[in-house]
């Protein structure tokens, strides 16, 4: 059985960010399963990810 999305009123830190980014970039990890583990959706995830990347091209 699924867990129900939990709704952050509050922003993520820029840590929390970088950690959810890391995990998924460096280590591989599934977005499904970082999203599940720190109670944000995928869609946030990706959000994150996306602009990661676009910084990151930005800087080059």
């Amino acid at each position: 059985m699924s867990k129900p999305h939990v709704r952050h009123y509050k922003q993520a830190t820029a840590e929390w960010k970088e950690q959810a980014i890391r995990r998924c970039l460096l280590d591989g990890e599934p977005v499904r399963s970082i999203a599940e583990d720190i109670g944000y959706t995928e869609s946030i995830v990706y959000q994150w990810l996306r602009s990661y990347r676009e910084k990151e091209s930005a800087s080059t």
